[in-house]
């Protein structure tokens, strides 16, 4: 097939710095009589795909291979769909534990990233694998279609996920379904069109992986990579279009579509050419793709052409303002060129459309204000934001804290001992105490303890980021702060002072802010960071791609030396590392410090920011003042953020009765203004706002530690819900009674001391904590955690409700053996008060009977005879062994029924079968 994906690039991706000759003059109205999208079967898959919705494609890809049947008796179509719908749901959760143990493939360990390659490639294999072979014509035809299935589902996920990793993965996966296509142009001209087919929806997912550039790019809003990114998105779209329609008109020629019906399909065979079947179904699916990139080409040629270059002109004049009128009148026309997609036919319906109108609206804002005489723009002489990403310490399965055992090795190693952190992100580290104001003086032992904190820095390395325009700062401060209270985060900061490669030092304008807020979550865009060795013998360390992904990779490495320090389980580790990016997304806190700020007039005039007052009016002055952002809709969107209401405006900030800085906290950003204030004042309200952040961390692991503590509890309750149980199982719920109690009293304390009213010396630092704490979702998850203790204390109440029938069991059974020894006691103490009487009985028997045999012996006149008298002898003997073996058998036969029942209700007491008396 022609190629479409350039020689000489990395891994078959699209070439785009060259254009392409035209191949076809026409390609929508080759011969054909009728548009096949139009038609019953067609129309709703069109319809589906542009409003990006998979159901209408599911159904083509099932109606194409209905009539397939497994060797096994089962359903083709079944199969195929469900091991789809399987794997787009692990692209939409990124997550494959929903389809791993189906795919026979293992999951990834805790905290590594998913590895796509593999999975598509099972998916692809599981497939391709259902359907007929690839030399066939069926399985060519089928092959196809399922390629054209997976661009057109390619797009229907971008919609709804960020699928970058993914989308490479099924291209190489694509790559590989046309790789085992034997075709010979010369015998299967079918086969061939096939698998021309298949290497179009190859190019097509590299035309996808060129448009998420532009999205990372955006992200950043990065003006000039969106430019240069959109370019070459559009460029590899309009060769893929220029490539569908070429082979669509190919198509039509050989499978003689639209012509007269005397003109068989016999007679197309008979030429060379595809069967009609074949031909309109591939017309048909090629119809599919030029449509939905009727509507996606003219969003990236604006990007490139008009909204990029005309808001770089918006930047450029933002620093002296001297060029207004041909910046409103280069923003107008971008507009208008938006607004003018939008009113045509394919912007009714193309979903990016709604695209281009996010893009419309900072575009009309802006050159509104370039109009506007008497605006002002903001201006950052002097300011620095720091990123905080708070994390709690593991607790391990044995409930041993980690923190403790963690700060007690640091302590150690400071005296000389081995550190258990020795390197972080690849890279060596140094460990020293943190530095900590004089606000934090301790007033007792305890809070000597819990203020004791270590920072980890790394003096080997300075840590440089490459942003997506290309420019390089160099020299980013990065530590991390272990706490004795186990509020711990890593701290990155970026200032107006920090060195850029290249350039003098420079001012910020409200879009540097704007990048530098978003730089630290989780859509930073295409960024990439690094630690450069600045000493002989280090090392660079390996890429991250964002500070977030960073910070994330140093709470790991944390995470992994506390489960050494400790030994817990790997499955601990595991599940510890598994949310750590996830959470440092949720929860990471952006410090805005501000302390030099200029206005900028037109014409290039500029007024020192002193006061708070002075702040109205100046625009992106609300980029400070601004919850962090997520996906960006536009690379000039903080000129439309609002300014906030008086009624928010009051409850966010604190200024005025307290230091001489404004304080607005916003939720995940707090911003501080302090043009006026010393020094040291603002290190000490620096120092109080990332304490507030640094308690989202511990609260959070707790509760979750908590939460397990009572789900294991729970579940002790479950398995032994009756009366009767075992030692073993008593003993269980005794232990699981004490570790809940234990983690109970554990958070209280936590939290008593994370309140302690004298936390801070003075009542100004409190009231700054308690502000910030109120507004920044710690005082939401104290809450929270309030409510986890309320049930663990129920729990704890059930268990020790358990506990106490058990024991009221076990009170009632020593009772009754108690009883039953004092009945066995009697009976001994009769028994022996009968042997003398019996003894004695026996006795006046045998006289008895001697004097019996006198008797006879006198009467019957027997005298002397020896014989008889033995006889006698021996029967007296014999009577009398006859009553002391039927004594000893009597006690004998009570002792072994005393001795059974003994036996029978020790072996009921451990089964737990046996009642207390009440309840037989």
């Amino acid at each position: 097939m022609p190629d479409a994906r350039g020689e000489g690039t990395d891994d078959g991706e699209l070439d785009v710095g060259h254009a392409r000759s035209p191949r076809a003059s026409d390609p929508l109205t080759t011969g054909r009589s009728h548009d096949p999208l139009e038609t019953e079967g067609w129309a709703p898959v069109r319809r589906d795909l542009r409003r990006r919705d998979a159901g209408a494609l599911r159904t083509m890809l099932g109606r194409e291979i209905d009539d397939l049947g497994d060797p096994d008796g089962g359903s083709v179509v079944n199969q195929v769909l469900r091991l789809w719908a399987r794997f787009s749901q692990a692209v939409y959760d990124e997550d494959v534990d929903v389809i791993s143990a189906e795919l026979e493939i293992a999951p990834p360990e805790g905290g590594d990233p998913v590895d796509w390659d593999t999975v598509v490639a099972h998916v692809f294999d599981g497939i391709v694998t259902l359907l007929p072979p690839a030399d066939t014509a069926r399985g060519a035809r089928c092959r196809a279609t399922f390629a054209v299935f997976v661009s057109c589902e390619t797009v229907v996920f971008w919609e709804y996920s960020v699928v970058a990793a993914e989308v490479r993965a099924m291209r190489r996966g694509l790559e590989a379904v046309g790789a085992g296509m034997p075709v010979d142009p010369a015998s299967a001209p079918d086969a061939l069109m096939c698998h021309e087919v298949v290497g179009l929806a190859v190019d097509l997912l590299g035309a996808v992986e060129r448009q998420l550039d532009v999205e990372q790019a955006m992200a950043a809003c990065a003006v000039t990579a969106v430019r240069r990114t959109a370019g070459a998105a559009r460029a590899a779209l309009a060769a893929a279009a220029e490539e569908a329609a070429e082979l669509r008109g190919r198509v039509a020629a050989s499978g003689r579509l639209g012509a007269d019906s005397a003109d068989s399909a016999d007679g197309a065979e008979s030429s060379g050419g595809l069967p009609e079947d074949l031909a309109a179904h591939l017309d048909a699916l090629l119809a599919l793709v030029l449509d939905d990139l009727t509507g996606t080409v003219p969003y990236f040629a604006l990007l490139a052409d008009e909204i990029a270059p005309a808001s770089e002109a918006f930047l450029a004049n933002l620093g002296t303002r001297t060029d207004d009128a041909a910046v409103a009148d280069r923003l107008t026309r971008a507009a208008e060129a938006c607004r003018a997609f939008e009113d045509s036919d394919v912007g009714q319906w193309s979903v990016f459309a709604t695209e281009v109108r996010a893009h419309r609206v900072p575009l009309e804002a802006a050159a509104a204000h370039c109009t506007r005489p008497d605006l002002e723009t903001l201006e950052l002489v002097a300011a620095d934001v720091t990123y905080l990403y708070p994390f709690g310490l593991p607790v391990a399965g044995s409930a041993t804290d980690v923190r403790r055992e963690l700060m007690a090795a640091l302590q150690e190693a400071g005296g000389g001992g081995s550190s258990p952190i020795e390197t972080l992100a690849g890279v060596p580290v140094v460990i020293d105490d943190a530095p900590r104001s004089d606000g934090w003086l301790a007033s007792t032992w305890v809070q000597d303890r819990d203020y004791r904190a270590f920072r980890v820095v790394f003096p080997d390395h300075e840590l440089v980021l490459e942003t997506a325009d290309g420019v390089t700062i160099v020299g980013l401060d990065v530590d991390l702060r272990l706490s004795g209270m186990g509020n711990h985060y890593v701290r990155i900061r970026v200032g107006t002072d920090t060195r850029v490669e290249g350039a003098d030092h420079r001012r910020w304008n409200a879009h540097d802010l704007e990048q530098a807020v978003r730089r630290g979550g989780q859509f930073a865009g295409a960024e990439q960071v690094r630690f450069r060795a600045r000493t002989p013998g280090a090392h660079d360390s390996e890429e991250f791609g964002t500070l977030l992904s960073l910070a994330t990779r140093i709470v790991g490495d944390v995470a992994r030396s506390a489960h050494r320090l400790v030994g817990s389980p790997p499955a601990d580790l595991d599940r510890d590392l598994g949310i750590v990016e996830g959470f440092l997304a949720r929860y990471c806190q952006v410090l805005v410090m501000v302390g030099r700020a200029e206005a900028v007039a037109a014409g290039g005039r500029r007024r020192a920011l002193v006061d708070v007052a002075a702040l109205d009016g100046v625009l992106g002055v609300t980029t400070a003042l601004t919850a962090q952002r997520a996906l960006a809709q536009s690379a000039l969107e903080w000129v439309t953020y609002e300014s906030p209401s008086p009624e928010v405006r009051a409850r966010r900030t604190l200024a005025g009765r307290i230091r001489r800085e404004l304080i607005w906290c916003a939720g995940d950003l707090t911003a501080v203004f302090g043009p006026t204030a010393p020094h040291w004042q603002v290190l000490e309200t620096e120092a109080l706002a990332e304490f507030a952040s640094s308690l989202i961390g511990v609260f959070w692991r707790r509760q979750q530690w908590l939460r397990s503590v009572v789900d294991d509890a729970g579940r002790h309750l479950a398995g032994n819900d009756a009366a009767g149980a075992t030692h073993a199982a008593v003993a269980d719920l005794e232990d699981a009674e004490r570790r809940l109690g234990e983690a109970i009293r554990h958070v209280q304390l936590l939290v008593d001391r994370a309140n302690e009213h004298v936390l801070s010396k003075d009542q100004q630092g409190r009231e700054v904590c308690y502000h910030l704490i109120g507004l920044n979702g710690v005082a939401e998850l104290q809450r929270s955690l309030g409510a986890t203790v309320q049930a663990a204390l129920s729990t704890q109440r059930f268990l020790q409700e358990r506990l106490d029938a058990e024991h009221r069991h076990e009170r009632a059974l020593a009772e009754e053996e108690g009883r039953a020894a004092e009945a066995e006691q009697a009976e001994r103490a009769e028994k022996s008060r009968q042997r003398p009487l019996e003894v004695l009985l026996a006795v006046l028997a045998v006289v008895g009977l001697i004097d019996l045999f006198g008797w006879v012996n006198d009467a019957v006149g027997i005298v002397g005879l020896s014989v008889w008298w033995v006889a006698e002898t021996v029967a007296i003997v014999a009577v009398a062994g006859l009553l002391l073996w039927l004594g000893m058998r009597a006690w004998r036969v009570s002792d072994g029924e005393r001795e059974r029942r003994r036996r029978v209700r020790s072996v009921q007491r451990e089964r737990g079968d046996l009642a207390p008396p009440g309840e037989r």
